[in-house]
């Protein structure tokens, strides 16, 4: 692990357990997919992680969800049913992860990253009363967790300009990474882009992070084998046939038709109605409109919902894990020795 992120986040650090950031460039990287994926990975190594997810839609008020807490379609209704956001980034990490979570909001965030509004101190005090050995800090869209985390993962959509890279506070961002993971590093182009994008960080860091390509594919929370599905995501139009070719050759579904309208409720809703009623499962991501939209419709018709996670692989279909685990083991020598110089 080359890069040099120890101490340059802005925040206090982080007392009571190690801690690692998943930042990224922008929205729709894949910071909630790395994140869900750091934390199984830690829980299967017996690292007893908690994630702090902050977004916009975050709740009012720091809140935990246990990782038992039992997240059915149902269960997600009545919330939503109650004024809560089912969707909420921390809501989607307890259910594909089986860790416990914590959710705060957060408003505005400038060129570094710095929200302009937050309760995340407190969030960061209920995570830690959690006991965990390793805190999975997991940013929203271009903000950065006001915590000095003890390492960085930084996640970059490899359809980003690479002189956004070191330009706009990106090179800030770079400076904090550890490991750099690139996804959508889909066929020819995406191997191009990776190739400018590792040119340009080899060009303009002194000390070079670790970098990883990798792809995002779907992972339904239950077996869908020999359904017709049909999906909802926010994932763009052309990457729908891979999606589809995914579901069908490794979790034996039969797609029939898939909306990248999640975001869009009135696209959606219309979405639903064109295809959806010839189904046997409804297959949506936990954002957005996944539950007030799609999962009420399921329930009104009498179409099972099942959850769908987006899983991170490299480019030869294995999981991030080793990565992963390196930037756990990195924040946690750190925190030692922070913690010795401290004590």
């Amino acid at each position: 692990m080359s890069g040099s992120g120890a101490g340059l986040t802005s925040g206090s650090a982080v007392r009571g357990a190690a801690s690692v950031a998943v930042i990224g460039m922008g929205k729709r990287t894949g910071k909630t997919a790395i994140s869900g994926a750091a934390a199984r990975a830690y829980r299967h190594a017996g690292l007893a992680p908690v994630i702090v997810a902050m977004g916009r839609g975050g709740p009012a008020e720091p809140q935990a969800v246990a990782a038992d807490a039992g997240l059915t379609p149902e269960t997600l209704l009545e919330w939503a049913d109650r004024g809560r956001h089912a969707a909420s980034d921390h809501i989607e990490d307890a259910l594909t992860t089986g860790v416990p979570t914590v959710g705060t909001w957060r408003a505005g965030g400038g060129l570094a990253g710095a929200p302009f509004h937050t309760d995340y101190d407190r969030a960061l005090e209920k995570a830690v009363g959690l006991d965990p050995e390793v805190l999975v800090l997991e940013s929203s869209g271009a903000s950065i967790p006001p915590a000095a985390a003890n390492a960085t993962i930084l996640v970059v959509d490899v359809h980003i300009d690479p002189v956004d890279l070191h330009g706009y506070f990106g090179l800030y961002r770079l400076l904090l990474a550890d490991l750099v993971l690139l996804t959508m590093c889909e066929g020819d182009e995406g191997r191009r882009r990776a190739e400018a994008i590792e040119a340009a960080i080899a060009e303009h860091c002194v000390t070079r992070p670790d970098i990883v390509r990798a792809v995002l594919r779907p992972h339904p929370l239950a077996d869908v084998a020999d359904k017709w599905l049909w999906l909802a995501t926010t994932a763009p139009r052309q990457a729908g046939p891979t999606l589809a070719a995914h579901l069908e050759h490794v979790h034996g579904a039969h797609v029939l038709g898939i909306s990248h309208a999640l975001g869009d409720r009135r696209q959606l809703a219309h979405d639903l109605g064109e295809h959806a009623p010839e189904t046997d499962v409804l297959a949506v991501e936990l954002k957005a409109a996944g539950v007030d939209v799609v999962t009420r419709f399921g329930a009104e018709h009498g179409i099972e919902t099942v959850y769908v996670d987006n899983r991170p692989l490299t480019l030869d279909g294995d999981t991030l894990d080793p990565h992963l685990l390196s930037v756990a083991h990195l924040a946690r020598r750190r925190h030692a020795t922070a913690g010795e110089e401290h004590g």
